[in-house]
């Protein structure tokens, strides 16, 4: 951090948790806006349509998938940089925390979501890759 905690006015904490806010939104646009591209192009690859379409539509598919890993994968960087950074400003002016993580949850809704939507992304990417061979191969 380039500022002294201590010396964080309250304006640029607010600025910072609107940052961190900013980012925990995005980070939660990108699957919606992802799969939304997905389905079209699926539709497209594995439709009737002609070979050098399908094949275009899967590399494409296959490309918003990756795509959509390294987003979601940035967004989730700059939010947590923007938590430790409001953590560590709250640490040094005994501010009370906003920045804190809730308890972890158990089963399922304990798993991180970042990682299970790098799973999907990584499942679509793969479906692309097949179903572009699949067109490649047998048209």
């Amino acid at each position: 951090m380039s500022i002294e905690p201590r010396d964080v006015s309250d304006l640029q904490y607010q600025l910072i948790a609107a940052r961190r806010s900013s980012y925990d939104y995005l980070l939660w646009q990108t699957p919606v806006i992802s799969l939304t591209g997905q389905a079209f192009l699926f539709q497209i690859a594995l439709g009737t349509g002609d070979r050098f379409g399908k094949i275009t539509a899967s590399i494409l598919a296959f490309l918003a998938a990756f795509a959509s890993m390294q987003l979601l994968a940035k967004h989730r960087y700059m939010e947590v940089f923007y938590a430790k950074m409001l953590s560590i400003i709250e640490e040094a002016t005994q501010r009370q925390g906003i920045s804190d993580k809730p308890p972890t949850s158990p089963g399922v809704a304990g798993w991180s979501s970042v990682t299970v939507w790098h799973l999907v992304f990584l499942a679509f990417g793969m479906a692309a890759l097949v179903s572009g061979f699949k067109a490649a191969i047998w048209g």
